[in-house]
């Protein structure tokens, strides 16, 4: 049987551009579920972490210290420093145990 089947890359940016302008309407948890699973697969997109730290800057009583910290451990892992979240972790330090 042939099945039809789609390239990483390809279902990848089909993901992006369908929750680009969704981002901020994800649950904190949603949003570091997303950031995690595409850390784990190693894929970038520079435009899609600006995007999600522009919700979190929005919005940040939405996301709690722990949130912070997966989202800035999986920018780390795709090699995408966020100097805006850092700063927003460190201004809640206090909430982390």
């Amino acid at each position: 049987e042939i099945y039809h089947r789609l390239k990483g890359e390809r279902v990848y940016m089909l993901l992006v551009q369908q929750l680009l302008p969704n981002v901020g309407s994800l649950s904190p948890k949603m949003t570091c579920d997303v950031v995690a699973a595409l850390a784990k697969a190693g894929q970038r997109a520079s435009e899609f972490s600006q995007t999600i730290e522009a919700a979190v800057t929005k919005r940040p009583y939405k996301f709690h210290a722990e949130h912070l910290v997966s989202l800035l451990r999986d920018f780390g892992t795709l090699k995408q420093p966020s100097t805006s979240l850092r700063d927003l972790l460190l201004l809640r330090h206090h909430e982390l145990g």
